[in-house]
């Protein structure tokens, strides 16, 4: 599936963490943001709030990006790109998370003028210490 290519990626150039998760920061925004995994993202989140038993498949191909996101975060982090303050599992939950919502409030609250700076490039900024 489409989060297995994303992990896959983002573990294929394990020498250069940094650009390997900037590449995946540009790719995964595009993906989520597209308005219609905008729409199909609100769909799953309110099926399997009505019905948790859906939740595992999900839960399953987020574990598996997630645990690759972490896997370059560390590398980023033992190469001093990433301050090493906070453990790599939950920053890379925070990663996606700010991701996912940034995408949906742009989908939502679509705003008339294009944005300074853009939100791969501010979590860049985050998280990089050299951006």
């Amino acid at each position: 599936g489409v989060f297995a290519e994303f992990a896959a990626g983002l573990l294929a150039d394990r020498k250069r963490p940094k650009q390997a998760l900037s590449i995946f920061f540009t790719a995964y925004h595009a993906f989520v943001a597209e308005p219609a995994n905008v729409q199909l993202s609100a769909e799953i989140v309110a099926e399997v709030a009505r019905n948790p038993a859906l939740a595992e498949p999900f839960s399953a191909n987020q574990r598996q990006l997630i645990e690759a996101l972490a896997t370059v975060i560390a590398e980023a982090q033992q190469t001093g790109e990433i301050a090493a303050a906070i453990a790599p599992l939950p920053l890379a939950q925070l990663v996606l998370d700010v991701i996912e919502s940034q995408a949906w409030r742009q989908a939502i609250f679509a705003s008339p003028a294009p944005e300074e700076t853009t939100p791969v490039r501010l979590l860049e900024q985050l998280l990089y210490r050299h951006p």
